[in-house]
């Protein structure tokens, strides 16, 4: 078929691959488990871990669902620089603390990592300073994503 209204195969490949980051997930524990406890543990407990790892760690509670809630929301902030880069950081500032960063402080920032081929996303608790050394503008937003308190996205 062909016409002003149909795509050429370029153009159809074009959009598959701009758009390929939609069909994205965000990782799990069980698929990215550097960020994330399988167990209850003290605030103590996991600075301790963190600082000692140089490796920050989600609360025990936080699971993809929030994480995929959190992402999906910053699309919207995002758009065009996610369409136009294979791969992009950004930073999340959320209303309460989310974890321990790994300077062994909890934090209410966090940084996601999209990468647009492998289709997948993760994420991990941060301090601001390290939002500051990102590349895009704006670096980072500050929202409320959840009700921590009850827990509901």
């Amino acid at each position: 078929q062909s016409g002003k209204d149909s795509w050429s195969m370029d153009e159809k490949k074009e959009f598959v691959e701009i758009t390929k980051v939609f069909h994205s997930k965000m990782a799990s524990s069980d698929e990215y488990p550097k960020h994330f406890v399988k167990t209850k543990m003290s605030i103590e407990e996991l600075k301790k871990i963190a600082s000692n790892n140089k490796i920050s760690i989600f609360y025990w509670q936080i699971n993809e669902k929030h994480l995929t809630s959190i992402l999906l929301d910053s699309f919207k902030e995002y758009f065009d620089t996610i369409l136009l880069n294979e791969n992009i950081r950004f930073g999340v500032k959320v209303e309460k603390n989310i974890g321990v960063s790994k300077s062994g402080i909890e934090t209410n920032w966090m940084m996601f990592e999209i990468n647009k081929s492998a289709q997948i996303a993760h994420a991990y608790p941060c301090d601001k300073d390290e939002i500051s050394k990102i590349i895009i503008e704006p670096k980072c937003f500050d929202k409320t994503f959840f009700d921590w308190l009850h827990e509901e996205l």
